[in-house]
């Protein structure tokens, strides 16, 4: 029994030498240079970084089982296999042909549930992919896919760069829209609302169904307060439809058809678009700012119309001033901004034709602002149409209402930029 004891723990100990000299055997974890990356739009790279890139590209992320040996060996050889089959660092070195293959068998695989392995989806939660990165990863699969123009320059400001994100549809219809997400004006201390055109979930609700209709969509950062007050965010804008407008042919739209859609303070903001007069500057020395700022269709999403009757709380900031009771807003600066920065003050029988879309139940800027503006477009002769959603708050939900809001705006855009262009544009 003695004799066999010691057999047992030399050949542990045996056991427990190879598995630390085994560690010492080399394996290649390098992060090679990537020849030619897959190119893609975002929402396509994060699937494929989230679910793929770790055994099909060189920019592996190593688990804590691939520094320990033998299990280290199995993975790196399953890695070396899978970058054999499908490599998204060298992707750009195919021929367009294997790549369309090598995308229809990507979705095949998802679709049968075979990839991610279940093994992966396991250890990383990431790689489980829901219902709208499956139909994401489809669509990309068949090449029917937006492409994303990120990050353009449309003008500078207090030493920055204004940037906007092109959003260029599969099949285009000539027809732009500028958007801008709500950020009630504001921005961090620096002064810039970067991850504005980026919002998701506004991005998805109503961006994404305007690209897929066929528009293409200029979604846009823009200066705000407290850095910088009204007028900074207005003459962004009014920036960028002129440098769109500018470069119309480049972008593949046409001048004279240019709508804009807004949530909340971009509702403010594409509403004053539409009611501004929109005249450029004719000795301005950059051309850009000779254009027109005029839009030709309006949607506004929980607008704020009138900005002397909303919360000093939620416009004081953006007005120039702190924060203060609504007693307070009797100060004649402010009331005289808080008029200026108000699209019912400029409604003319010129302005564009708008769809205001508004939930009764909103609390932070109550649907009696898109009421008042509905009622004083209508009074001065403009086309308009209020959709009040009664179980709405604030924001919207783009399946709210029948028909849903987002059907709604497309059928909006569609009459009033394909049917009969406004004559509000001056050229």
């Amino acid at each position: 029994m003695s004799s066999e004891r010691n057999t047992g723990r030399r050949l542990l100990w045996l056991l427990i030498a190879v598995v630390i000299v085994i560690q010492f055997i080399p394996v290649d974890r390098s992060r090679r240079q990537a020849q030619a990356e897959i190119e893609a739009a975002p929402e396509v790279m994060e699937i494929l970084r989230a679910a793929c890139y770790d055994c099909h590209s060189y920019d592996t992320d190593w688990p804590w089982y691939g520094y320990v040996a033998p299990l280290s060996w199995w993975l790196a050889h399953h890695v070396e296999e899978a970058r054999e089959e499908m490599n998204f660092s060298d992707w750009g070195l195919l021929e367009p042909e294997k790549q369309a293959e090598l995308r229809e068998e990507i979705w095949e695989e998802v679709e049968e549930g075979e990839m991610p392995l279940p093994s992966h989806r396991r250890v990383h939660p990431e790689a489980r992919l829901d219902e709208r990165q499956l139909r994401v990863l489809e669509a990309w699969s068949h090449g029917d896919i937006s492409r994303l123009e990120s990050d353009v320059v449309y003008g500078r400001a207090a030493d920055r760069n204004l940037l906007m994100d092109v959003h260029h549809p599969k099949h285009p219809k000539g027809v732009g829209v500028i958007s801008i997400a709500g950020s009630a004006w504001r921005a961090d201390e620096g002064g810039n609302t970067e991850p504005l055109k980026e919002q998701r979930g506004y991005v998805e609700a109503y961006v994404e169904p305007l690209v897929a209709a066929g528009y293409t969509v200029f979604s846009l950062n823009h200066r705000g307060a407290p850095p910088y007050p009204y007028p900074a965010a207005v003459e962004d804008t009014q920036r960028a439809v002129r440098f769109v407008r500018h470069h119309a042919e480049e972008f593949g739209v046409a001048a004279d058809r240019l709508g804009a859609v807004g949530f909340s303070s971009g509702a403010n903001l594409v509403s004053l678009l539409g009611v501004g007069d929109g005249h450029g500057r004719a000795d301005a020395p950059d051309p850009v700012d000779r254009e027109s700022s005029k839009v030709q269709c309006v949607v506004g999403l929980a607008t704020p119309a009138d900005l002397s009757r909303l919360r000093m709380d939620l416009v004081g900031p953006y007005l120039g001033a702190e924060s203060r009771p609504a007693a307070d807003v009797d100060d004649r600066s402010i009331g005289r901004v808080s008029l200026e920065a108000s699209p019912v003050t400029h409604v003319t029988a010129e302005d564009a034709p708008t769809l205001l879309v508004h939930g009764e139940r909103d609390r932070t800027v109550p649907s009696s602002q898109s009421v008042l503006f509905e009622q004083r477009l209508r009074e001065s002769g403009v086309e308009v149409k209020l959709v009040l959603l009664e179980d709405q708050a604030h924001p919207i939900a783009p399946s709210a209402g029948e028909p849903p809001v987002v059907e709604e705006l497309l059928e909006w855009l569609d009459r009033h930029l394909f049917e009969s262009p406004s004559s509000a544009w001056k050229g």
